[in-house]
């Protein structure tokens, strides 16, 4: 059986997360362009934890930190704390607008 997503799809995954974060880190929060980013970085997110659970089961890796899914688990940290420091953004701009008199 081969996995649905291997390491020849690890590798542009990665990319395609960091251009994601790249995008996060430079869009305006309240724009259409940055829950499209957001969007798209929760498919990439979910596709690298289906990686992370094939390598598991496929290669009987079950420890906590193993060297072959490093890359992979540095890529999810990577993800949760661009998506903490974005949705800090978020809470500032909402903050802004709410006390704003309209």
């Amino acid at each position: 059986t081969e996995p649905r997503l291997g390491q020849s799809q690890g590798t542009l995954l990665a990319s395609l997360v960091r251009l994601s974060l790249v995008l996060l880190a430079y869009l305006e929060p309240s724009s259409v362009k940055f829950l499209q980013a957001c969007s798209r970085l929760r498919c990439f997110l979910h596709w690298v934890l289906e990686i992370l659970r094939e390598s598991v089961a496929l290669g009987g890796y079950s420890q906590a930190f193993h060297e072959l899914t490093a890359p992979l688990d540095r890529i999810v940290l990577a993800i949760v704390l661009q998506c903490h420091r974005a949705l800090s953004r978020c809470s500032v701009v909402l903050v802004e607008m709410e006390s704003s008199p309209w």
